[in-house]
């Protein structure tokens, strides 16, 4: 992972024009300049994944512990992003008459939530029931809305908790990760 860059050179290899926009999902008027730049470029959005969510990490304390703020930020980030970008793109998809898809990818903590994982499981929840309303609401004009909720997958993207665990426990980030996929 090289971060937007990288995947837009892997995208222009295959002869597929992109448009990589940086964006602080945290930020409203933000969102609302990546609709309206992708409508400019392309004239229509087809699909939303919502894939952004909060570095896990300083949530990973028992709830009586957890700061107001970090609540917040994952509630801002894993909730109130995805709901602004479903309004504001679907009511693109709607303008333009011929459906699409939204897809707002979860956790298994959105079925089922664990201990010192408050913030990050309410918002993988809350995320699920965004989804089965957005999904109800949206039917009638064609555009289905979808949330799939993996496991925990061994990739290069660490979260704090993990940088923090790798020094304590002093393993490589793989041993910390198969450990961790095979919990």
């Amino acid at each position: 992972w090289r971060g937007i860059e990288s995947v837009a050179e892997e995208v222009r290899a295959l002869g597929v024009k992109c448009l990589p926009i940086y964006c602080d999902v945290s930020d409203a008027r933000q969102m609302q300049a990546l609709v309206k730049q992708t409508v400019e470029q392309f004239g229509h959005i087809d699909i939303l994944v919502n894939n952004a969510r909060a570095i896990m990490g300083n949530d990973k304390v028992p709830v009586t512990e957890l700061s107001e703020e970090v609540w917040q930020h994952f509630l801002t980030i894993n909730l109130t992003a995805p709901f602004i970008l479903i309004k504001l793109v679907a009511a693109e998809m709607i303008r333009r008459g011929k459906g699409g898809r939204i897809i707002n990818i979860g956790s298994d903590t959105s079925k089922r939530a664990t201990a010192m994982g408050a913030a990050y499981g309410t918002t993988k929840q809350g995320l699920l029931a965004l989804t089965q309303a957005a999904a109800q609401d949206l039917a009638r004009y064609g555009i289905t809305v979808n949330c799939p909720c993996p496991g925990p997958i061994n990739t290069d993207r660490l979260s704090y908790w993990e940088r923090a665990q790798v020094a304590a426990k002093g393993v490589s980030y793989e041993e910390l990760r198969a450990i961790i996929v095979q919990q």
